[in-house]
């Protein structure tokens, strides 16, 4: 049973938002940033597309200048860190996220914690 702070956490309200109109983060361009622990060089600074969401797990494609495809990595797994917060709270909020960069014999490879946001485009000049 989820915890009255889940339930009506800022993140579970911009879920809900994000879901009454419709918004969804697959095929946003997302950066992770302010990485922290023993593999932070490998993802901070990772820029790429959301390829799907599987039962609340972003699943993003990191773009190819990215220090995790040069270390041979072609996706990454977001889970949001915190309760109350899913990944259609990021329509109007950064997320702290768990990022696990699962191996092709399906164990989980190196992990971090970072901050996800998606990027949003340049306004006009």
């Amino acid at each position: 049973m989820k915890s009255l702070v889940d339930r009506f956490s800022i993140g579970r309200l911009t879920a809900w938002l994000a879901d009454a109109v419709g918004w969804s983060p697959v095929g946003k361009v997302l950066e992770l940033h302010g990485a922290e622990g023993p593999y932070a060089d490998l993802f901070n600074g990772t820029i790429g597309t959301v390829l799907s969401l599987e039962d609340g797990v972003v699943v993003l494609q990191p773009y190819g200048s990215c220090p995790a495809v040069k270390a041979g990595i072609p996706r990454l797994r977001l889970t949001p860190r915190h309760g109350g917060w899913t990944p259609h709270s990021l329509m109007l909020s950064s997320i702290a996220v768990v990022v696990e960069a699962p191996s092709s014999d399906g164990r989980v490879g190196p992990v971090t914690i970072a901050i996800a946001r998606i990027v949003r485009p340049a306004g006009p000049g």
